[in-house]
């Protein structure tokens, strides 16, 4: 039988239950829809919310994304660059060069050695039972060491939008 050894490099899942809404809405209201997006945590240098396929450049690095649909990236970026994506579509996928985010869901794209890396990604979904409205973050990858800001928005059926942030710090043991 043999020893598990400490690994310096282990994947990272983490749940969290982000934001309990129902405090905050009327008996007739729900959440609808809601999305989040990941980031370095205070690295992004601009956020723009997109509604048709979009192609980055070398001036989107370190930007955050927010669409519903698919993302070119840059063929010639530079190692380092790093782009943050979240997909605002409710029900379906969009690409980000190789990578699928799933609806609601979210990555850090980074250009490592001439390909393109997921560095983190999250998924949101949505928890809308009656009396429990709340958005669940599933969290995984990160670096140690790192800290990583999730966004969180929610929609309401009666019109509000609701935002929170999570701080989730990546520390091996």
């Amino acid at each position: 039988m043999a020893i598990l050894e400490k690994f310096t490099k282990q994947p990272i899942e983490v749940e969290i239950y982000a934001i309990q809404f129902a405090e905050d809405m009327a008996a007739t209201d729900s959440i609808t829809a809601g999305h989040q997006v990941v980031t370095h945590n205070g690295k992004s240098k601009g956020l723009m919310v997109l509604f048709a396929p979009y192609t980055a450049t070398a001036a989107d690095d370190r930007k955050t994304l927010r669409t519903n649909s698919s993302v070119t990236l840059p063929a010639d970026a530079a190692d380092g660059y790093t782009l943050y994506v979240g997909n605002t579509n409710q029900s379906a996928a969009i690409s980000a060069g190789p990578t699928n985010i799933p609806a609601r869901g979210s990555s850090i794209l980074v250009r490592s050695a001439g390909n393109w890396t997921v560095e983190a990604s999250a998924t949101g979904i949505i928890v809308a039972a009656p009396g429990d409205q709340r958005i669940r973050i599933v969290f995984v990858g990160g670096l140690d060491g790192s800290s990583y800001k999730a966004e969180l928005t929610a929609i309401t059926s009666e019109g509000r939008t609701m935002q929170d942030e999570l701080i989730i710090k990546v520390r091996e043991s």
